[in-house]
């Protein structure tokens, strides 16, 4: 089985951060069917024995592969530069990384 893909966005510090993804197969191209999926996601230090966040994690469109994840300003103010982070698909109990990565977080606008 091959490794999930790694992604690495920017997050800044005391701003929301939103980002949608659409799942494709790899070999058809096809949307994967999110129906009766549940996505997660959490972040952590390298180790994983500090949490820092949960995603909030939305199927925006199930058939077509579409769900979004995000974080609010509160969030994102507690993120150290670099914490490591993975999106989990659960179906029937099977769990499944669809990718996981680091978030590269810089400070944000400050008022």
């Amino acid at each position: 089985m091959a490794a999930p893909p790694e992604y690495n966005p920017e997050v800044f510090r005391n701003l929301t951060f939103y980002k949608q993804f659409r799942r494709t197969d790899n070999v058809t191209g096809n949307p994967i069917n999110l129906t009766n999926n549940t996505i997660t996601g959490q972040i952590w230090n390298k180790e994983e024995t500090k949490k820092y966040a949960d995603f909030t994690c939305t199927i925006d469109d199930a058939t077509d592969g579409k769900f979004s994840i995000s974080l609010t300003k509160t969030q994102t103010n507690v993120l150290p530069d670099k914490p490591y982070y993975s999106i989990v698909r659960t179906l029937a109990g099977q769990d499944k990384t669809l990718f996981k990565g680091y978030l590269k977080v810089k400070q944000g606008y400050n008022q």
